[in-house]
């Protein structure tokens, strides 16, 4: 590669964004700590109390901030590194290796993070293994405090830089973001939904992967295009001109974003659309404002039971969940998912034999024909909570009609006790339930696409596995058919659709989904003002005509052409 020849690489977005600045490559592993019987203990004890309690401030300073300006949901993420550092029993085990065995603070650190790491990563529960990045990074952390206060490589930074990095961790997100000089990041891997990716988008921070070996030399000028997925190395001034400009404009959109905030969710020639939000915790509630949104479209009830129990909530307990969520709406619907437990998401308190393929074994309501009584609990609170407000429910994994009579069988039992109107609903979210969809769609009230689950299953592909992510397609045209044959038929029976998967977030995709007839969708809080900055803009007539084109379309790469060239 020439050194002044501009080059184009493609990247896979993980937080959006576009970053100038010269590359910077950040080498890991660290160096090695090790054992040494020259050790000054009494000092090394001193380092560490100092440096665990310097970590843990820093990160509640953190935790705050994000709880306050940004996103609650967010700040969980360092809750959770904050209570494992004042955890008693680790601070115990750590002064225990540097005083008997003359570990380093970081060796230390590294070998009872490890530990807590191996034990939590075998486990067969995604949401434990998930926790246990927390303690990796958390060894990473220290390592890279040990650097900075040795005048580290990042404090040096004053000139606007891009780091390379191999992969990318909340540690170095936070790093970063105390550096107005760090623009951005390209990493050679990574996933979008880790909490590090979590993190950068809170901050509004690129990132990108996409970068191998030897494709960029340090301190070559580098563009990260975090919206349509692209490294340009050695650009031209008129890209760079070209680039900076529309940096420019992404911020005065979001200013102006927040001037629709009281605006109704109308298209240009007057067609309404229903504008929800997903959320997972009662702690997001804030994030929204009820006027703001016409309802909560997907509360995601598997998450209150996944986040401080250490055992099934009680009934009364679960009232107050969801009499919080109802109120908290007033006279505005709030669609409760029913417990959707399995695949990536198991409880802790609940002990399911090892399954060979999670997605493919005891999920949702497959848990409950052997535990029924857990189902029936949450209904009975659910029913109760309905007495404050208007309440919907939502059964996930739909296949068959014998799956949705025996849900619609329990619930009819609990009503004769507590009867009060709701509406009932079903995801599809599989190609059985898209298939099966005209014979499923009497027995329910409305019907809810989730298109997160529905690429996953349809095109045999596991969202959460790096390798295969390129073959992860929500724009293949086997998903946009499948969205409109369940459109076309709730249409037909005069049910209303809504659509709850990351696609309703993406503002690329407003005008197919409306003009394939959706006049419902639901998404991340974040996500509901860009959506309807650009729903506002459209024409209904202009939107069916590329919902015409696009469901004649045969490739992938043909559909993403006529969205990005939609204007």
């Amino acid at each position: 590669m020439e050194e002044n020849h501009e080059t184009n690489f493609p990247a896979r977005i993980i937080s959006p964004g576009i970053a100038i600045g010269n590359a910077l490559l950040v080498i890991e592993p660290f160096p090695e700590s090790n054992r040494t019987q020259k050790l000054n203990v009494a000092a090394e004890i001193k380092r560490f109390q100092r440096q665990v309690d310097h970590i843990a401030a820093e990160l509640s300073e953190l935790f705050q901030k994000i709880s306050n300006e940004i996103d609650s949901k967010d700040a969980a993420i360092i809750e959770t590194q904050v209570m494992i550092l004042t955890d008693v029993e680790f601070r115990k085990k750590v002064l225990n290796l540097i005083a008997e065995e003359f570990l380093s603070v970081d060796a230390a650190v590294e070998r009872v993070m490890q530990h807590a790491y191996e034990k939590l990563a075998a486990s067969q529960n995604d949401y434990m293994r998930a926790r246990a990045d927390d303690f990796l990074d958390l060894s990473r952390y220290f390592k890279r405090q040990s650097w900075e206060w040795h005048g580290a490589l990042l404090n040096n930074i004053n000139n606007d830089t891009v780091l390379i990095v191999s992969e990318f961790y909340p540690s170095m997100i936070l790093a970063c973001n105390k550096r107005d000089s760090i623009k951005g990041i390209v990493a050679e891997k990574g996933v979008p939904i880790s909490h590090a990716a979590i993190l950068a988008r809170s901050f509004g921070l690129p990132v990108v992967v996409g970068y191998t070996n030897n494709k960029i030399n340090i301190g070559a000028p580098v563009i990260i295009d975090g919206l349509k997925g692209a490294i340009v190395v050695n650009p031209t001034s008129r890209t760079i001109d070209s680039y900076q400009n529309r940096s420019n404009a992404i911020q005065i959109d979001k200013a102006e974003i927040k001037k629709i905030t009281n605006v109704p969710a109308i298209t240009s020639d007057g067609t309404r659309i229903v504008l929800g939000a997903n959320i997972e915790r009662l702690d997001e509630l804030p994030l929204i404002h009820p006027k703001e949104i016409d309802e909560i479209g997907l509360l995601r009830s598997e998450f209150l039971f996944m986040y401080d129990q250490d055992d099934f909530p009680a009934f009364r307990k679960q009232v107050q969940w969801y009499r919080k969520a109802v109120s908290y709406l007033k006279d505005k619907p709030v669609v409760i998912r029913i417990l959707d437990i399995g695949g990536d998401k198991f409880l802790p308190y609940l002990t399911i034999a090892r399954q060979g393929n999670p997605y493919l074994g005891l999920r949702a309501h497959r848990v409950f024909r052997f535990h029924p009584e857990i189902l029936e609990t949450q209904l009975s609170a659910i029913l109760q909570a309905s007495e404050f407000g208007r309440v919907k429910i939502l059964y996930p994994m739909i296949n068959t009609l014998e799956e949705l009579d025996f849900l619609n069988n329990i619930l009819s039992k609990l009503k004769k006790e507590n009867d009060r109107p709701l509406e009932i609903g079903m995801m599809v979210e599989t190609p059985a339930s898209v298939f099966m969809i005209r014979e499923l769609l009497p027995k329910v009230d409305f019907v809810s696409i989730g298109t997160n689950d529905l690429v996953q299953y349809a095109l045999t592909v596991d969202r959460n596995n790096e390798d295969v992510m390129d073959y992860y397609q929500p724009m293949n045209p086997v998903i946009v058919r499948m969205i409109h044959e369940v459109v076309s038929a709730a249409a037909e029976s005069g049910k209303p659709v809504t659509l709850c998967g990351e696609i309703a977030a993406d503002p690329i995709w407003t005008p197919l989904l409306i003009g394939m007839g959706i006049r419902s969708l639901s998404m991340t809080p974040a996500a509901i003002l860009p959506v309807k900055k650009r729903l506002i803009s459209l024409d209904l007539k202009a939107c069916t005509k590329l919902a015409d084109a696009v469901l004649v379309a045969s490739y992938e790469k043909d559909i993403r052409q006529l969205l990005e060239n939609f204007n």
